[in-house]
């Protein structure tokens, strides 16, 4: 269907709603954005969306391959690509659906960029869901701005080091300015206020281009290593161990004939792993596309959206992404079989072209940093909208939403930076993103916004797949409950 009718949208909605109108933060309730037309094409909506998926995880891609074989490696990210794609399609089907809705409320603009967000969609759904789909979408962003603002400043130092031939620790005291990953922070907090700015993620467009081309640039690299003699490939290994490649014994360059030692290769299974390891990487595969937290941010300035067109271009960001993740596990996992590193650019030498690599990442993961603090305030103005029962304070035409608007990029950046600078352990706060956030976002809340906005089709073989993938979202949340358990988390 095309989506254009919103017939049964009110029935399906608001039999279900607070007599509080105070709780809902629907579109309907907020500005009319026409001062933010709609100017974003399908090749933007793909390049941000694959940019949101891709981060520095993709260089653990080979090492999670590694534990559970080369052929159910594939099989999982497959599976992972295209029940994260039906996810997306089922909000593409939402977003249009509720779009429409408030363009019956108001003199509908085509142009105008709407004013979506997992907030204002989940209070078409039902009165309860606002305040708990903000939560979960606002900490999942506010964590990975952290996290990617890390992720850069850590890099950069590898980067440095790279350059100056150096060898400095992170955190080590006493470090000359480039290979402090202070500064590193503080720059890269410079690049990413002005692009997190915008109230629309369409100037991201330009950055998330730049982004997929330095993946594309690594993704060579990887596939020019798979290529490379032994005696390159197993440098870092062998001063490591004191060798020499003419003191490497074996197929798989062993340091010694001693069946304990250590060697440069492993073998290559294409399956293999205990249950455990199936455990841990089924989660993390599956999840391995989520980009559902951008997908009414993107919505929001996209040009002439239907269903289709939406569909095309999230369809074609999860097909790259596939494409490029499969290569990068496939090459990687084949080139230093199961002693791969969990960090695939550190088991290279220490070339130019690999320091313009990690030097890539490093660009990628900044760039991302705008498309979650789009994200992390748009929701984080729909829980204070909530808190204290103003939908008005959605409304940026006025001073108190304007006002609102900029304190919440403030805190964003702020929270991003302080903790950040104070290099505190996020593992805790990754179990609980990996275990409740992203499965959530990516499967549960897709499946329960269809499902209810949605009543009137009956129970068509879509909205059958609603239920579905909220039973998917809750065993990939189980799923890391129990390694929880298993790992003493």
């Amino acid at each position: 269907m095309g989506d254009s009718s919103v017939v049964g949208i009110k029935s399906a909605a608001s039999s279900d709603r607070s007599p509080q109108e105070c709780f809902s933060i629907s579109g309907a309730d907020t500005l009319s954005s026409s001062s933010n037309p709609r100017n974003m094409g399908m090749a933007g909506l793909t390049f941000n969306l694959t940019n949101a998926v891709i981060g520095a995880g993709v260089l653990s891609l080979p090492f999670s391959v590694a534990k559970v074989g080369l052929g159910s490696g594939v099989i999982l990210l497959s599976l992972g690509a295209f029940l994260s794609w039906w996810g997306l399609h089922l909000l593409n089907k939402v977003a249009i659906r509720v779009n429409n809705e408030t363009n019956e409320k108001e003199a509908y603009d085509p142009d105008a960029a709407s004013n979506l967000s997992f907030g204002s969609v989940a209070s078409m759904a039902h009165w309860t869901l606002p305040l708990i789909a903000s939560g979960i979408a606002f900490f999942n962003c506010i964590v990975m701005c952290i996290a990617y603002l890390n992720t850069f400043a850590n890099f950069m130092v590898d980067v440095s080091n790279g350059i100056a031939g150096t060898n400095y620790a992170l955190g080590e005291a006493g470090v000359p300015w480039f290979a402090d990953r202070r500064i590193f922070i503080l720059i890269g907090m410079i690049v990413v206020i002005p692009l997190s700015l915008p109230r629309t993620v369409n100037i991201l467009k330009h950055t998330s281009l730049v982004a997929v081309v330095f993946v594309l640039y690594t993704t060579g690299v990887v596939i020019a290593y798979s290529f490379k003699p032994a005696e390159e490939l197993c440098l870092n290994f062998l001063v490591s161990n004191n060798a020499t490649f003419t003191g490497c014994v074996g197929d798989l360059c062993c340091a010694s004939e001693s069946p304990d030692a250590p060697c440069c290769f492993g073998p290559v299974q294409t399956f293999t792993g205990n249950g455990l390891d199936l455990l841990e990487s089924f989660p993390v595969m599956i999840n391995a596309f989520a980009c559902s937290a951008q997908l009414f941010s993107v919505f929001n300035a996209f040009t002439k959206p239907t269903v289709q067109r939406m569909d095309a271009s999230t369809g074609s960001a999860i097909a790259l992404c596939l494409v490029l993740y499969v290569i990068i596990a496939v090459c990687g996992y084949m080139t230093y079989g199961a002693t791969i590193s969990d960090d695939l650019l550190s088991s290279y030498p220490l070339t130019t072209a690999v320091t313009v690599a990690r030097f890539g990442i490093a660009i990628v993961v900044l760039f991302s940093y705008p498309l979650f603090a789009h994200v992390a305030r748009d929701n984080f103005v729909d829980i204070v909208s909530v808190v204290f029962r103003k939908p008005s304070l959605r409304e940026y035409t006025t001073k108190l939403g304007r006002t609102l608007f900029y304190v919440s990029c403030g805190i964003i950046f702020a929270v991003s930076v302080v903790v950040a600078l104070m290099n505190v352990s996020l593992a805790l706060l990754f179990s609980i993103l990996g275990s409740i956030c992203v499965s959530s976002l990516n499967f549960t809340l897709p499946g329960i916004f269809y499902t209810l906005l949605f009543k009137d089709e009956g129970w068509t073989r879509t909205r059958i797949t609603g239920p579905l993938l909220i039973t998917l979202g809750l065993v990939v949340m189980l799923s890391n409950f129990v390694i929880w358990g298993i790992q003493g988390i």
